[in-house]
């Protein structure tokens, strides 16, 4: 039996190519590095005398307006149940019905903060939504806080418990939309004409 020939191949070698990468440190400034008296951070931007509601009137606001929410889910949830081959315990469903949802709160916070400045839970408690400047907020603000709504929510509640924490008590959403919830009684807006 022949031996089994081996061929070993020389391979070329290539030089190596060294890449040479190099990092200026020496950077230069940012705009916010120099803070003027004429630039506001958004946190000074809040018109002085506006204070935000204390939070145990607005937890039980956002409560009241949390029941009529799920009221109106539910009366969703009686119809969607009258439809023939419905089924109820699928992904799409879910989807759906948590959709559906969404759609029920945007709208409910959405209309009655553009059409009053207040939900029926502000209303109760004698609240209302005003803008930074002390004006009802524009439909731009309004949607702002609309979305910054189901930030605030979707972040386990962070955006909520925020309020806490902030030196103004101010919420994620109040930030977003830079507006915020007042006592009724405590300051009167100036309506935008």
């Amino acid at each position: 039996m022949p031996k089994s020939q081996v061929r070993r191949v020389k391979r070329r070698s290539h030089p190596e190519k060294i890449e040479r990468i190099e990092i200026n440190l020496g950077q230069g400034s940012l705009p916010f590095d120099n803070l003027s008296s004429n630039n506001h951070t958004w946190e000074d931007r809040i018109q002085k005398g506006l204070v935000a509601a204390p939070l145990a009137a607005r937890i039980r606001a956002g409560a009241i307006d949390g029941l009529f929410i799920c009221g109106c889910f539910l009366i969703f949830l009686m119809i969607i149940f009258f439809i023939p081959d419905f089924a109820f315990f699928s992904k799409s469903a879910f989807l759906g019905l948590a959709i559906a949802g969404a759609l029920i709160a945007n709208t409910y916070l959405f209309f009655l903060t553009v059409l009053s400045a207040r939900t029926l839970g502000m209303d109760h408690e004698h609240l209302q939504v005003i803008n930074f400047e002390g004006k009802v907020p524009s439909l731009r603000e309004t949607s702002l806080r609309s979305f910054g709504y189901f930030i605030s929510l979707g972040c386990f509640c962070l955006g909520f418990l925020w309020a806490i924490f902030d030196s103004d008590n101010l919420t994620w959403h109040d930030r977003i939309s830079k507006t915020l919830i007042i006592r009724n009684d405590a300051f009167k807006p100036e309506f935008q004409g």
